[in-house]
């Protein structure tokens, strides 16, 4: 017994996964990164805010994605932008956070004495790691609804 098969439109095909391949470019991948790293960024500062931690605005305003800052409102000082997207061959990567110095006693609370000789017993209040737990889904839909968004437009003839 034998089957025959056979593909038609064959060049078609190639055209369109070479028009994906060129719409798919790191740096669209970065956008769709952004996409879902910018839930993240809000589920965090809805944190900060439930957490009660707003007294200036600071740290609210310092939340962003790295090398994105004007997405999520600016950077206030003192702090400063946490960098670029890192691109491998098969990854894009960006931080979302701040590099406020207290940032960390925020999220994970400080007991002892700082380096100016005050006593503390400061409980956490987490607001990124809980913004991460709770979104990441949701975060990682987003990227793929993104990237879904390119393909299809790149694969129409």
């Amino acid at each position: 017994m034998i089957i025959r098969t056979s593909l038609s439109g064959g060049k078609e095909l190639q055209a369109r996964i070479a028009r994906i391949t060129a719409a798919v470019t790191p740096k669209q991948m970065e956008t769709a990164v952004v996409a879902g790293a910018l839930k993240i960024v809000t589920a965090a500062k809805q944190n900060i805010v439930d957490n009660g931690q707003v007294v200036t605005g600071t740290m609210l305003r310092s939340m962003h994605i790295g090398g994105h800052a004007d997405l999520t409102g600016g950077i206030s000082a003192p702090a400063k932008d946490l960098g670029p997207a890192k691109f491998t061959n098969t990854k894009v990567s960006v931080l979302v956070g701040t590099d406020l110095v207290y940032a960390p006693r925020q999220e994970y609370g400080f007991t002892g004495t700082d380096s100016l000789g005050r006593h503390y017993n400061q409980p956490p209040k987490p607001f990124l790691r809980p913004a991460w737990d709770e979104h990441k889904d949701e975060a990682t839909k987003e990227v793929g609804n993104v990237l879904r968004l390119l393909i299809a437009k790149a694969s129409k003839p």
